[in-house]
């Protein structure tokens, strides 16, 4: 993958969320100290966030708020390896592979002592939910795909393109001017900070939320690049392709997705078609984050889908 296509594919943000108890801890894993961080009490909610190769801080207010939903929720976080509070001494093909990750997620299982739990995965996490659900269907309670990349690599082909479309000329003129090596030169920071600025308008509906989404990207130590290479190398390594596998998993499973969304419509579609037992929300006027476009319909699809399984 390109540079310019990687940057094109990542997405983050985080939001204030309202007060509730928190603890935090790490858990030990195969070569990491996996560092979580659980919101509120009841039933267990791990949340894998978007990247890959991004830490888990900007979704703290997206836990938050799970966290206050219905009777109140245990919702964990963790800063996937090689992120964040979770750093490895050696970051490459051996140390960062999906295979690693799936069992980081039972290891923090395991160290919580939670028998089963619902999962949301956001984005890239949705991916990373559907890669642990496929691998551990015994455990996941229930399973929520939050604009969730693909259960395959085909939306790779055209997500870029779907981005740009949304930028307008001016941003997209900013947008390419950051790829120029003549003017990252001259200053590599303002370049990687006007590129940011010009891709976070992809990602909402709202104009009114782009400065939480460049806020959320440019936060110091929130961007761990190399993690991200190796997890789409192994990707395709590893010739991902969770169809078949995602028809095998009976736990209810619930897609929620922006019409506006750059993936488009196809990405969820398959995915739901896919799942044996699901069910699929589809946000007006919504783009890559749902909880920001339109919390409303967001947070209720969600609640009464966690509602259900309790």
């Amino acid at each position: 993958m390109t540079t310019r296509s990687v940057a094109l594919a990542v997405a983050l943000l985080g939001l204030v969320g309202p007060a509730c108890a928190q603890t935090t801890g790490t858990a030990p894993a195969d070569g990491v100290d996996l560092y979580y961080h659980a919101y509120g009490d009841g039933d267990p909610l791990l949340v894998l966030n978007g990247g890959p190769g991004l830490s888990s801080d900007h979704f703290a207010g997206l836990a938050r708020q799970l966290a206050e939903l219905g009777p109140g929720y245990r919702v964990v976080l963790f800063d996937q390896r090689g992120t964040g509070r979770s750093p490895l001494a050696t970051v490459d093909s051996t140390t960062v592979t999906v295979e690693r990750m799936v069992a980081d997620v039972e290891a923090l299982r395991t160290h919580l002592g939670i028998d089963e739990w619902a999962v949301l995965g956001h984005s890239w996490g949705g991916m990373y939910a559907m890669l642990y659900a496929t691998a551990h269907p015994d455990r996941v309670r229930g399973l929520v795909l939050s604009s969730a990349g693909g259960a395959d690599l085909s939306w790779l082909a055209y997500v870029g393109d779907n981005m740009q479309m949304r930028l307008g000329p001016e941003r997209r003129e900013v947008f390419d001017r950051s790829f120029d090596p003549a003017y990252q030169a001259l200053d590599p920071d303002r370049a990687a900070r006007e590129r940011v600025e010009a891709l976070a308008a992809a990602y909402v509906y709202d104009p009114d939320n782009i400065p939480f989404v460049v806020e959320a990207l440019t936060r110091e130590g929130a961007n761990f690049p190399a993690v991200r290479g190796l997890v789409y190398a192994d990707l395709r390594r590893t010739g991902y392709d969770l169809h078949d596998d995602l028809a095998a998993f009976t736990r209810p499973a619930l897609v929620v997705h922006g019409r506006q969304d750059p993936l488009g419509d196809l990405v969820p579609h398959r995915t739901h078609q896919s799942l044996a037992n699901s069910e699929i929300v589809w946000l007006d006027r919504c783009s890559h984050y749902g909880w920001l476009d339109r919390p409303g319909a967001y947070f209720g699809a969600i609640e009464a889908f966690l509602a259900r399984l309790s």
